[in-house]
């Protein structure tokens, strides 16, 4: 996945004031172990190691 690469889907996030959005990483990843992350000008790489661990890189 490139930094041009368009979304799957958008996840809204229900929640009240002042609670911590949540969203599970089934619903991000599908069956991919790789994504990009958008965020600001800048794209993120998440990725599910062979343990079952996230890494967030830039």
């Amino acid at each position: 996945m490139d930094a041009h690469s368009k979304p799957l889907a958008t996840t809204k996030i229900a929640r009240t004031p002042g609670q911590t959005g949540r969203i599970d990483s089934r619903d991000l990843f599908g069956n991919q172990r790789r994504i990009a992350i958008a965020h600001g000008d800048k794209v993120y790489r998440l990725q599910i190691t062979r343990l079952g661990k996230l890494i967030l890189t830039k």
